[in-house]
């Protein structure tokens, strides 16, 4: 289920989005690794700053930065129009005046020395134009300024039932990757292509190793199920905390290959 499925589901009120972002933090490994970064970036900053949340889908990172910090300036920019409406119909019904989202392609992005932490998470996999995106985001920020990037570099699966599903659901889509991945990073690439833009590398965190592998399925395999909306309030009660065990022991490891990649790159005050 993607971000706009999830926003459809839980509609415009203000309860249950935010019931949604809580569940979606329980039940995800990236959003805990990413969560922790954007918190270490932005807490490092001086206030006011500036955090744009690029291809922000429902919004969630940037709801979260908005309400921690009310003096910084927020803005999510995401293609989908559908989305971008239903971010500030919250965003206004929440009265948080210091966020705002925009519809618009990333590729043709403008802004200059604009922002102090840009979060980039689950964008440059689905973009011909990558490195434009990079460019564009490097353009945005102030120099000194934090780029926290999260890509998949797999998709390894543990249980092979799940595999099976994912594999006929691309071939029905006649999709070469799934989930509209047009590729796959590895570390080495895509750290070569943010330093070719003049970034350098502050750290790099493999995630979803073996533990994380299997929450993952545990979590997608009921997703995808056609009795989701049924199954899913047994499934928080009795298979989520093993799920959560497997996350954290997951988060805690030092992952030397697994099926994401989180990169935190700073500016360079001169390229």
């Amino acid at each position: 289920m993607n971000s706009k499925a999830i926003s459809r589901l839980l509609g415009k009120s203000v309860v249950k989005r935010k019931i949604g972002f809580h569940l979606l933090y329980m039940t995800t490994l990236w959003e805990w690794t990413i969560r922790k970064a954007v918190w270490q970036a932005v807490s490092a900053k001086k206030i006011p700053f500036a955090f744009l949340d690029s291809g922000s889908g429902m919004g969630q990172h940037a709801f979260a930065v908005a309400k921690k910090y009310p003096q910084a300036r927020v803005l999510g920019i995401e293609l989908d129009r559908e989305q971008v409406d239903d971010c500030n119909h919250v965003a206004h019904k929440m009265a948080q005046d210091n966020l705002r989202f925009r519809s618009g392609d990333l590729a043709d992005f403008k802004a200059f020395n604009a922002f102090d932490v840009i979060l980039c998470s689950h964008i440059l996999e689905h973009i011909q134009e990558d490195v434009a995106v990079i460019r564009a985001l490097y353009n945005g920020l102030k120099k000194g300024g934090t780029l926290i990037v999260y890509v998949p570099t797999s998709e390894r699966r543990v249980l092979a039932s799940l595999d099976r599903t994912i594999h006929k659901m691309v071939r029905k889509a006649g999709m070469p990757l799934p989930h509209d991945h047009i590729r796959y990073y590895t570390r080495e690439e895509l750290c070569g292509k943010l330093e070719r833009q003049g970034f350098y590398i502050q750290a790099a965190t493999v995630t979803y190793g073996s533990y994380g592998r299997l929450a993952y399925d545990i979590v997608t395999s009921v997703q995808y199920s056609p009795f989701f909306l049924l199954i899913f309030p047994f499934y928080l009660v009795f298979i989520h905390p093993l799920v959560l065990v497997l996350m954290w022991a997951d988060y805690c490891k030092r992952n030397r290959e697994g099926n994401g990649l989180l990169i935190v790159a700073v500016k360079r005050k001169s390229k």
